[in-house]
């Protein structure tokens, strides 16, 4: 069984908590780095929508009304070039958490 999960399920996991750290199956050995928003959520509250992807959908009104709208998430690490990142793959099971 893989233990590779999604950043929404490690928040959830995390007592809906930011904060946790991460490795991520493309990064060099050793890597790791702190999640520290994921769009739409208020640390300490839940994600709205449906597990596993809790995705979101377009308001009506914005021209793709209806269609989903994708979750990113910030992280946060000394070796990335700004000091952070944002990913588009927070849905994705590439994910390891490492601490706490």
């Amino acid at each position: 069984m893989s233990n590779k999960k999604n950043l929404f399920e490690m928040y959830i996991e995390n007592g809906c908590k930011m904060g946790f750290f991460v490795s991520r199956e493309t990064w060099s050995n050793g890597k790791y780095a702190k999640v520290v928003a994921i769009d739409g959520v208020v640390d300490g509250q839940p994600i709205e929508g449906d597990p596993p992807y809790f995705n979101r959908k377009y308001p009506a009104g914005h021209e793709k009304a209806g269609a989903t709208l994708q979750r990113n998430a910030r992280l946060e690490a000394d070796w990335f070039d700004e000091g952070f990142t944002i990913t588009t793959g927070a849905g994705g099971y590439t994910w390891t958490r490492v601490y706490p």
